[in-house]
């Protein structure tokens, strides 16, 4: 047949409850069957307007108790773990709907528990919060520090989950002592701010070199030659016989780099030349050869890196001549000479700097601030210090320093830690070489690079206290930390094959609570719904609800009807009779309002009983009918159910009715049983 639901119903007008004459809820359990099981039978006589009516109906039989339950509220902050909401969507910084309607959180979107939220939004830091709303944000936190000066209480009555009342749930008396008189704070906590922010004033770098480390440059050469003939010619000179010859040289060897006298690189030569005629020179005493060559290499130098120097050298070799006459012949020999290796020192220079930049911070609110300036902690309102560092040109790296200003403020059990991040200044050194003959100096330049964050215009507004967020605030603790110790006293209690009525039992203990605790309709309905929303689903509808103080006229008037879905109810209260509608035992039913007013009601969430169908013609008359004048809920009906927290009215939040889940009724139980 579907998914057994279950449900409670509550009316009760709250667009217009000033003008409400009664309200009722009613108990519908949307299961599939129960058996027809009789508990002890009363007998009462009710006056309802001029008719006195005699009803048979059944009541739980109080038991003798045998264990006290006793649970004492105590709200703190940490019950806001069981409240489930969101963020609200308003803009920061001011989170307002008007210019001091602020509204921080919105409890139609149970995202995440309402504890964590408050915590993460005290972080916030200045930017993201003006001290107006962060000012909410305290109050509501204020309400950790109500001090309740005097306790009452009130006993819940668990109601029996079998006939028999076998099972040790239901021989509990909860007693649950709560606030009756309390102190609020007149104002923040002594020790509580608006988060920090610092307004950072940067005056101009400076520099000047403190070292220099020079590199001398030079290279040695080993090498070898041979010689040999390249060509040779035969002339004529009268009788003379003249032979010209002309050599070739060929040099091979290795040429060092060194450095400061340390050989750091070496190359391998070989190249050869040969003598010419001399009118191939252009002049007397021209080279032969002559050829110019780099040789590089890594040198390391401070800071501990490795850069390269170079050095370039020339080789140049002549030709020389040597004539020997011997009889008729003469010989005219060109040989080259030895090859030289030219140059002149090169000089590498690089430099050290100290780059200063001088810096005033000022740290604007906060509790006891700290800044951090890299890794270094400073302490006051005013800091004045210079961010410095050194550096080589030979490792020209930026230098980045880094501000953050930080606070704690204690907030009952939670430190909160503020944090603001200031930015950073960053110095960035550029490279500025210069060459003067055979040295060449590896200077520096600087900029600065300021990436620091201004505080923003509205830190000096003022946070003001609200000392009734507090207190409603101080209420929601109280409701959370109600809900949560019902529900573990039932988990801790019932029987495992009693688990499927938990929500039935939360419902009972809730209701008792709200019923004799409170004094107005209005309050029974908010704490109630409140209460409920907290573990069960709920739904409202619109309805036309009997008016009994018009009784025996026959007048509805326009309201609303609450269903809680509680699953399911225990068989024992299947055939209880409150109100007999069609000679079938359909509602379970509660006065609310006679309960609270009229002393002759027990205000038992099972009870009060009313005879409302006129024998004599047949005629029934229906508590609730919806606009079609159909009863509520009737075969077919579309319910929606609610999930969200119900917290309707209370500072910096806000309530809308969120995205329901549609549950169609498609069958009706002759009972107090409705499936879908």
């Amino acid at each position: 047949m579907g998914e057994e639901v279950a449900g409670n119903a509550f009316g009760i007008d709250i667009r217009r409850f000033s003008v409400l004459v009664l309200a009722i809820i009613i108990i519908l359990a949307f299961v599939a069957s129960f058996a027809n099981i009789k508990i002890p039978q009363n007998s009462s006589t009710i006056q309802i307007g001029t008719s006195t009516q005699t009803e048979q109906y059944t009541q739980p039989k109080l038991f003798s108790y045998v264990y006290n339950k006793t649970i004492t509220l105590s709200p703190t902050l940490q019950d806001l773990q069981y409240v489930r909401a969101s963020f609200a969507n308003t803009k920061a910084p001011y989170y307002n709907i008007s210019p001091e309607a602020y509204i921080l959180f919105n409890f139609s979107q149970p995202d995440n528990n309402m504890l964590q939220l408050l915590l993460n939004a005290l972080a916030w830091n200045a930017s993201i919060v003006a001290p107006g709303p962060y000012g909410a944000l305290l109050s509501i936190a204020s309400a950790a520090y109500v001090q309740i000066l005097n306790y009452t209480n009130t006993t819940l009555q668990p109601f029996p989950l079998n006939k028999n009342d076998t099972e040790n749930y239901s021989k509990y008396a909860i007693i649950v002592n709560y606030a009756k008189d309390f102190e609020t704070p007149e104002s923040f906590q002594p020790s509580w701010s608006y988060p920090p922010s610092d307004n950072i004033t940067v005056s101009p770098l400076s520099y000047n070199i403190i070292d220099t480390y020079t590199v001398k440059v030079t290279i040695s050469v080993s090498y070898s030659t041979s010689t040999s003939l390249a060509s040779s010619s035969t002339s004529q000179n009268g009788n003379q016989t003249i032979v010209t010859k002309y050599y070739k040289m060929s040099v091979s060897g290795t040429v060092y780099l060194l450095a400061n006298g340390s050989s750091i690189a070496s190359n391998n030569f070989q190249f050869s030349y040969t003598a010419v005629p001399p009118y191939k020179l252009n002049y007397q005493n021209t080279s032969i050869y002559q050829q110019s060559f780099t040789i590089s290499g890594n040198v390391s130098v401070p800071p501990g890196v490795l850069r390269t120097v170079y050095l370039t050298y020339n080789v140049t070799a002549y030709q020389y001549k040597k004539e020997q006459t011997s009889g008729n012949t003469t010989y005219i020999c060109y040989y080259p000479t030895n090859p030289s290796f030219n140059y002149k020192p090169d000089y590498f220079n690089w430099y050290e700097y100290n780059v200063t930049i001088p810096v005033t911070i000022k740290v604007l609110n906060g509790t006891a601030p700290i800044t951090t300036i890299n890794n270094e902690n400073y302490m006051g309102r005013t800091i004045n210090t210079y961010f410095w560092y050194t550096v080589w040109s030979s490792d020209p790296t930026s230098n980045t320093t880094s501000i953050l200003t930080y606070d704690h403020i204690q907030v009952a059990n939670y430190s909160i830690k503020r944090t603001w991040d200031a930015g950073s200044i960053e110095i960035i050194p550029q490279l500025n070489t210069q060459t003067s003959g055979n040295t060449i100096n590896y200077y520096l330049t600087f900029n600065v690079k300021n990436n620091l964050v201004r505080p923003p215009p509205w830190i000096n507004q003022q946070m003001t206290y609200n000392k009734y967020a507090a207190i409603s605030w101080f209420y929601l603790e109280q409701n959370a930390s109600l809900s949560h110790s019902l529900y573990e006293f039932i988990m801790n209690t019932i029987n495992k094959t009693d688990y499927q009525f938990w929500k039935s039992e939360y419902f009972i203990l809730a209701s008792q609570f709200v019923m004799y605790t409170f004094n107005t309709t209005y309050s029974v309905f908010n704490n109630l719904l409140e209460l409920e929303s907290f573990y069960e689903n709920w739904s409202l509808v619109d309805a036309n609800i009997l008016n009994l103080s018009a009784w025996p006229k026959q007048e509805y008037f326009t309201n609303l009807l609450i269903f809680f879905n509680i699953s399911k109810i225990p068989q024992i209260y299947n055939d209880t009779i409150f109100f007999n509608i069609t000679n079938n035992y359909e509602v379970y039913l509660v006065d609310v309002y006679n309960a609270l007013e009229y002393h002759e009601f027990d205000k038992m969430p099972f009870g009060n009983m009313f005879y409302y169908s006129n024998p004599m013609i047949n005629q029934t008359i229906y508590f609730y009918l919806n606009t079609s004048e159909q009863p509520i809920p009737y075969l077919h009906e579309t319910l929606y159910f609610t999930s969200a927290n119900y917290v309707p009215t209370i500072f910096y939040a806000s309530f809308q009715y969120p995205q329901e889940i549609q549950t169609r009724i498609t069958a009706i139980w002759n009972g107090t049983a409705w499936v879908t």
